[in-house]
């Protein structure tokens, strides 16, 4: 289910769901002493000289400043609905993932996982694929099981 998809199936209370998870993962690093910083806030993609247009549907986050996980620093957090979670690091070869929250093996629920089993698994081993993560995204659809699809709408509210 990419991008559209979502959209299509669920509506615009997709971007709602979708911006409030993003929130909920910045709040949870925040909590936890990690500086996540939303793309957008750093600079928005100008697409002509009068309209930026950013994904309403995607997340991007920076590890700004890590505070005492400096191993995180100038790595990547992306989120969206095809693969779900991955980490980069931030200029390596246009930030190619090089782990997945949903590796191989994973499920649809997988692709939404909480804040905070998020924020595990990236302070885990950020530089190593994990238990979790290993390497590839797995390719399963968000749709395969609708708990997943249930749990990224209960974040419109967040």
């Amino acid at each position: 289910m990419d991008n559209d998809e979502l959209v299509l199936a669920i509506g615009m209370d997709a971007v709602a769901a979708v911006q409030g998870y993003r929130r909920q993962v910045i709040g949870e690093a925040a909590r936890r002493g990690l500086n996540l910083v939303d793309e957008a806030s750093l600079s928005l993609r100008q697409e002509s000289a009068d309209v930026r247009i950013t994904d309403p549907i995607g997340i991007r986050l920076f590890f700004h400043d890590a505070g005492n996980r400096c191993v995180l620093a100038g790595r990547m957090l992306r989120w969206g609905p095809a693969y779900g979670w991955s980490l980069s690091r931030i200029g390596a070869q246009a930030h190619l993932p090089f782990s997945y929250y949903a590796g191989h093996g994973g499920s649809a629920l997988d692709l939404v996982p909480t804040a905070s089993e998020l924020l595990d698994w990236v302070s885990r081993e950020p530089d190593r694929a994990s238990d979790h993560g290993a390497g590839k995204r797995a390719y399963v659809d968000l749709d395969a099981d609708w708990s997943a699809v249930r749990r990224l709408m209960g974040f419109a509210g967040a």
